[in-house]
């Protein structure tokens, strides 16, 4: 199940949903605009201060997901993905939003995304699956797949 930010009511309300659910069903989707957490009511300030709040609520996974990035090839914001795994190792941390060449995809594993939601850059054929095969298989040697 996916919570987003921008229409969470509060993080006692994540909290009821991991506790119904389980944590290891329910992914928080951390949600931006140009870096900004967009909420209906006031949560903690930066994009950090929102994932810890939601992994404190039992979100057992986060989605990176910059609204401003989607179908621009801008790239997701690594700096924010390499900070949100050093203070999560052990959630399972996606992104989306901007990928845009195969490129994006080996510096996001590099940082230690698990995986990413790609659209526009497979629509268009600026990524093709052999770039995704390509990027999981140096991530994961021993995966055939």
């Amino acid at each position: 199940m996916v919570v987003g930010l921008e229409t969470l009511p509060s993080f006692d309300a994540l909290a009821a949903v991991a506790r119904a659910v389980g944590p290891e069903r329910l992914i928080f989707s951390l949600d931006l605009r140009e870096g900004t957490p967009l909420a209906q009511t006031s949560f903690p300030g930066t994009p950090l201060e929102v994932a810890r709040a939601a992994v404190t609520a039992g979100a057992g996974a986060i989605i990176v997901l910059d609204l401003a990035r989607i179908g621009g090839g801008r790239g997701v914001d690594v700096v924010l993905v390499e900070a949100l795994r050093r203070a999560f190792p052990h959630v399972e941390l996606l992104a989306g939003g901007g990928i845009g060449t195969p490129r994006d995809l080996e510096r996001l594993a590099d940082a230690g995304l698990d995986g990413a939601l790609i659209a526009s850059a497979l629509h268009d054929g600026r990524i093709k699956r052999e770039d995704v095969a390509a990027v999981r298989r140096a991530d994961h040697p021993s995966d055939s797949r």
